[in-house]
C-alpha cells in the first residue's frame, strides 16, 4: 500500500514535500511512508492512528475483530443480491455521525463493499505486524501532531473489564506515539470517538494548516 501510493504520488505529478496524514491503520501506513521515504515528507497528522503492537498490548482486540468480521459476513451475501439497496437502513452504525452515516450505508450497498471489508479487517493484525517489523524507532525532528479520541464506544464482544482494559491501553499507546519526534504535541478530541475527521473536523484541518505553516 505505501508503494502504491509512492507510485500514485509520481505518476500524477505530485511533488514532495508532503505533509502526511493517517487515520487508524493509515496512520501506521504513513509511518512506515516516512520510513520508506524519509525526505519526501515534512510533517505529520495521526488521527487516532493505530499502534503497531495493538494486537499485543491489547490481547481482547482480536476477539472484538472477529465479532466484527462476523457481522460483516452476514452482511456481504446480503449486499451481493442486492437486499441491503433495498433497506439501507439496517446497515448498523460504526460510530458516524447522522450526515457521514447516511454516506457510509450508500457505499455499504455496492457489491464488493463488504467482501472487502472483510478481506481488509482479516489482514489487519498481519499487516500492523508487518509494519512493526520495519522497526521504526522515531522520525527525528519532522513536526508530529497526534490527535487522540476523547470518548470510548464500548467495543461489541468484551466485557466491561476488557473495555476498560482496551480504552486505558489505547490511551497509553496513543501518548506513545509523541516519542516518534521530539517535536511533537497531542490534541484529545474531547467529543469524538475514533472518526475525529468526522465529529470534529476542524480538529484535523488546523493540525494539517499548523503542519503546512
Amino acid at each position: 500500500m505505501v508503494k502504491e501510493l509512492h507510485t500514485l504520488l509520481v505518476k500524477a505529478n505530485v511533488a514532495p514535500p508532503y505533509v502526511m496524514v493517517g487515520h487508524s491503520f493509515g496512520g501506521a501506513l504513513a509511518q512506515l511512508y516516512i520510513h520508506n521515504y524519509p525526505d519526501d515528507v515534512v510533517g505529520l497528522a495521526l488521527v487516532d492512528a493505530a499502534p503497531t503492537d495493538l494486537f499485543v498490548r491489547v490481547s481482547a482486540w482480536g476477539k472484538a475483530l472477529d465479532q466484527k468480521i462476523g457481522m460483516f459476513n452476514t452482511l456481504a451475501p446480503l449486499s451481493s443480491f442486492g437486499l441491503l439497496a433495498l433497506s439501507p437502513n439496517s446497515i448498523p452504525n460504526r460510530g458516524f455521525p447522522d450526515e457521514a452515516l447516511a454516506q457510509y450505508r450508500a457505499v455499504s450497498v455496492a457489491t464488493d463493499y463488504w467482501k472487502n471489508t472483510i478481506i481488509e479487517n482479516e489482514m489487519f493484525e498481519t499487516n500492523l505486524a508487518a509494519i512493526k517489523s520495519a522497526n521504526i524507532t522515531g522520525i527525528g525532528d519532522l513536526p508530529l501532531i497526534v490527535l487522540s479520541r476523547g470518548t470510548w464506544d464500548a467495543m461489541p464482544g468484551l466485557t466491561d473489564e476488557e473495555n476498560q482494559q482496551a480504552r486505558q491501553a489505547w490511551s497509553d499507546m496513543q501518548a506513545e506515539l509523541l516519542e516518534l519526534s521530539s517535536n511533537s504535541r497531542q490534541v484529545v478530541a474531547e467529543k469524538s470517538e475514533h472518526f475525529i475527521q468526522l465529529y470534529q473536523p476542524e480538529l484535523v484541518i488546523e493540525a494539517i494548516l499548523e503542519l503546512v505553516k
